[in-house]
């Protein structure tokens, strides 16, 4: 690929002043971020501390302690086995544990699921006294009853059995609840402080100097702000008397629906505020960081970092906001003198090239004990990449009972085909551009004397050559058709490499930039903002297009990573328990290309199994009822019972032929001449096809096998009309 497109060149690091940090740099531009982290851990400017957690003083504080345990065993026990599943391949369940028993990791992970277990037995013992606090917090507790379940049984009947202990303990009622956006355990206080300290220490020792704090989340960020502020109000370093502005934020909802939310937030003067869109009349651009020199009720002046100053309205122009921290995202494109980053599991490579680029100076990292347990974990979580499909950073801790094996192995052929074809689509779309410039993230390269070569490396490229083999087969019915966005996507892109072309014009880094992110899938339904965008590329020139990419993209990326979150939360149901690990896993890997198909497939399995669940229920109390009655059956009504009893056989078997048909189906692409396979379709397709009722729920929950059933079906009838035609032709002649 590199042959073909070219290579980047890295002609000069601009910021850092340091040899080494300009190394490190380098290493990021080379996507070899564990070095580029590791200078920096070697230096002493990562620091790593022990959270405390709440002293048992209250029935909230065994509440957290409770979240803060589960939330840090999960996410150990995540990394354990994504470490153990690395090693090799392994076809037992058995031998994967016994891995990951044996991981340096194991140690730490028994000792937070104590203290989970401690909470949780406390919780369970007096649950009138933790009720409240359960129902404020929307936590729940079906994880913390299954701690206490015999292990030896399966998952689902462990849940089962949960779900029991709950209703007699009057908590049955926090089952499946969802948590309120934004609403999360708080596991960075102890970080949080020390950054602060530090900050305003560096801020005191020199106030001119540019200082920068950054973090992952809104929340961390918001916090950062908070406290920032008054420490600077208490010591006098900005003015004491606030004035609350109402700001404007975009937000979106798991369902894509997007709002304008408005906050109250004081200012002073002294404030450092960041501003939050692109405004050619003020001239700022989302992302500018200025101080407020001077405000009153209806006007703010303000001094950008680059030294222009002017006013404006904040009853008109709202988009803006406390700017001592901001989010990584929001720092691309800043330099500073030094930075304070606040590190979290979230962050990818991507991130933390940005994070640890920003200054000239220097930058110090600080992290949580939750989230990096031990010091050789932060280069391994800040250096995973941001492009490649993997595992989920949390421990999917309501991952069930492995599904029945006809089931598993259908799900697991499925989404490796959902997510293999989906990422052809995306791969070979990408080739449509000629050059490819570095991958850097809020920075433009310039010319000086320091040279080196950036070549993206080979793991990172070899999906284009997996997604030319795969484009050549034929995809399954269900994924015969792409999606139209997917097209859109390739005209749109052709349209803007013409008209470059057609220019002759290089496409420089930070156009590169806007190139790369129009690849994530996150973009396949931005056809719209993708044509304004090819427009203002052509009328108003880079800086202008590049502007109101970055402006309207983040909705799109907080919008998949919220769907990312439903697909988890899915996943999570107690109605998917059947799912194997490796069918999660493979669920969520096809998510990572489209989560929208993904979502609808796990409902509709969720919407069969509960149809699967009522029923059984149903039988269960039919055949209790039943059991006390006497053995002669003389009366009308008893007929009617045993006929109702063999209805729902009839419905079993109806379920149990269509996992069956899905199978053969699959292997009938390998054999489509095999006759015993396809006589075997043709009966059960007929058998299911019988039975309206089942067939009614399988056509809701998988449509394009439903086709397939009443094909095969009507098979039989569709020959004989064949045959029975060709006589009345032979009579005639």
């Amino acid at each position: 690929m590199t042959e073909q497109v070219g290579a980047s060149r890295l002609e000069e690091v601009v910021r850092q002043k340091e040899d080494w940090q300009r190394e490190a740099t380098v290493w990021f531009g080379k996507q070899e971020s564990q070095k580029a982290i590791q200078a920096y851990h070697m230096r002493g400017h990562i620091h790593i501390f022990e959270e405390k957690l709440p002293e048992v003083q209250s029935a909230e504080d065994v509440v957290k302690r409770y979240e803060i345990s589960f939330r840090t065993s999960s996410l150990i026990f995540r990394e354990i086995l994504k470490d153990v599943q690395g090693e090799k391949e392994v076809s037992e369940e058995k031998s994967l544990y016994e891995r990951a028993k044996n991981h340096e990791d194991y140690r730490e992970f028994l000792k937070w699921r104590d203290i989970q277990k401690e909470a949780g037995k406390e919780i369970l013992s007096q649950p009138e006294h933790y009720r409240s606090a359960l129902e404020e917090r929307r936590l729940d507790p079906s994880e913390m009853a299954r701690l206490f379940m015999d292990k030896g049984q399966n998952k689902e009947s462990q849940y089962k059995e949960a779900a029991q202990l709950l209703k007699t303990k009057r908590l049955d009622h926090l089952i499946g609840i969802e948590r309120a956006p934004g609403q999360g355990v708080e596991i960075r206080d102890t970080a949080k402080d020390a950054l602060l300290k530090d900050w305003l220490k560096a801020y005191k020792e020199d106030p001119q100097r540019s200082l920068l704090m950054m973090a992952y989340s809104n929340r961390d960020v918001q916090d950062l702000n908070i406290q920032a502020r008054d420490h600077l109000k208490a010591s006098g370093n900005i003015a004491k008397e606030d004035f609350t502005y109402t700001i404007m934020r975009d937000v979106e909802d798991d369902f894509g629906r997007r709002a304008k939310i408005k906050e109250e937030r004081p200012f002073s003067k002294g404030d450092q505020i960041v501003f939050t869109r692109n405004d050619g009349g003020l001239g700022v651009k989302n992302g500018s960081i200025g101080t407020i020199l001077s405000l009153d009720k209806n006007k703010v002046e303000v001094k950008l970092d680059e030294g222009k100053t002017f006013s404006f309205s904040p009853n008109l122009f709202s988009s803006f906001d406390q700017g001592w921290a901001i989010t990584i995202h929001k720092s691309q494109g800043t330099t500073v003198d030094k930075s304070f980053l606040l590190a979290s599991h979230e962050m990818n490579q991507n991130l933390a090239y940005v994070a640890l680029t920003r200054h000239r100076e220097d930058v110090q990292i600080y992290g949580s004990g939750c989230d990096f347990w031990r010091e050789g974990k932060v280069a391994d979580i800040l250096s995973k990449s941001g492009e490649k499909l993997s595992a989920a950073d949390y421990l999917d801790s309501h991952s069930l009972a492995k599904l029945t094996r006809e089931e598993d192995r259908f799900l697991g052929k499925l989404f490796t085909r959902l997510s293999d074809e989906l990422h052809a689509m995306g791969a070979v779309s990408k080739q449509i551009f000629k050059s490819v410039a570095d991958h850097f993230l809020g920075r433009t390269p310039e010319r000086g004397d320091l040279e080196q070569n950036i070549i993206l490396k080979p793991e990172v490229i070899r999906e284009e050559n997996r997604a030319q083999e795969i484009l050549k087969k034929t995809s399954p019915p269900m994924l015969d058709r792409r999606p139209e966005h997917d097209e859109s996507q390739i005209n749109i892109s052709s349209s803007l490499r013409k008209s470059l072309e057609q220019k002759q014009e290089t496409v420089t880094p930070s156009l590169q930039e806007v190139y790369e992110d129009m690849k994530h899938p996150a973009f396949n339904e931005a056809g719209f903002i993708k044509k304004v965008f090819e427009k203002g590329l052509k009328l108003h020139g880079d800086e202008s297009a590049i502007g109101y990419w970055q402006e309207k993209s983040e909705p799109y990326m907080r919008l998949y990573e919220q769907k990312l979150e439903a697909v988890e939360r899915e996943l999570h149901s107690p109605l998917l328990s059947y799912m194997s690990d490796k069918s999660r896993d493979l669920a969520r890997k096809a998510a990572k290309e489209d989560p929208n198909r993904v979502l609808e497939f796990l409902k509709n399995l969720q919407a069969s199994k509960q149809k699967e669940l009522d029923t059984k229920e149903r039988e269960m109390h039919r055949a209790q009822e039943l059991s006390q009655k006497s053995e002669g059956f003389s009366s009308t009504k008893e007929r009617e019972e045993i006929s109702e009893d063999i209805f729902h056989k009839e419905l079993r078997e109806a379920y149990s032929a269509y996992f069956r048909f899905k199978e053969l189906k699959e292997d009938l692409q390998n054999t489509p001449f095999d006759p015993v396979v396809k006589k075997e379709l043709r009966e059960l397709g007929k058998s299911i096809y019988k039975n309206k009722e089942a067939f009614d729920v399988i056509k809701n929950m998988d449509p394009d096998i439903s086709k397939a059933i009443q094909k095969e079906a009507q098979q039989k009838k569709i020959e004989h009309d064949l045959d029975r035609g060709r006589g009345d032709c032979l009579c005639k002649i």
